[in-house]
């Protein structure tokens, strides 16, 4: 495998990661034995399968898969190296940085809120909070002085990650329901989940790297 970058300005570059046979063939075929030990195919007992019959089944699928998690896992290293180059060459203008981003943070309204808007029977608020980085997102039924219901505090959500994003809320049909998608890692792979709004839980199941 080979990672190489073109500049093609002073803002943007291109990345480019050559991928070779070698570089996944052993992964895949272990993933391919493996199912084969637990193939239920008709005609044929438990771990008889033929592998060229589970090639056929699965090989294209795993092979996908595979790809697409060295990619991942190779550009993020990659971008890991980058990072840390910046921050050693960078280190001597922490102050400066800092007192930049104060001053900056000084000029915005801290505690401000979105113009609220009414679907399906709510009214839907995005406000901040003075010394907290995220939004929260709230509703309120039918009037806008209804008692206040909390649909997500990304403050709380985002304890413990060093980057967070909340995107693509949708409510469903009876509101009982918001589908919503994160970003921990901040390279735009979203994890899709459920939240059921009479219990305040996220559901058990997900739907991964998506973009």
């Amino acid at each position: 495998m080979n990672i190489t970058r073109e500049n093609k300005d002073a803002l943007n570059a291109v990345v480019k990661i050559d991928i070779e046979k070698s570089d996944y063939a052993e992964k895949v075929e272990k993933i391919l034995t493996d199912y084969r030990k637990s193939a239920n195919i008709p005609g044929f007992r438990k771990g008889q399968v033929p592998m060229g019959l589970v090639k056929k089944q699965y090989g294209k699928a795993v092979l996908a898969e595979e790809v697409n998690k060295l990619l991942q896992e190779s550009l993020g290293k990659y971008l890991n190296d980058e990072n840390n180059y910046y921050e050693t060459k960078t280190a001597h203008t922490k102050g400066f940085q800092n007192s930049l981003f104060e001053e900056m943070k000084s000029r915005i309204k801290e505690d401000d809120s979105s113009v609220p808007y009414k679907y399906n029977g709510y009214w839907y608020i995005t406000k901040y909070e003075i010394g907290k980085d995220y939004p929260i997102y709230t509703r309120k039924k039918e009037s806008l002085k209804a008692e206040e219901e909390l649909l997500f505090d990304c403050n709380e959500m985002a304890k413990g990650h060093s980057y967070f994003r909340l995107v693509g809320i949708n409510i469903s049909p009876d509101n009982n329901l918001v589908a919503f998608a994160l970003d921990t890692i901040g390279r735009r792979q979203y994890t899709l989940h459920v939240k059921d709004l009479k219990s305040d839980k996220i559901l058990k199941d997900k739907l991964e790297n998506c973009t």
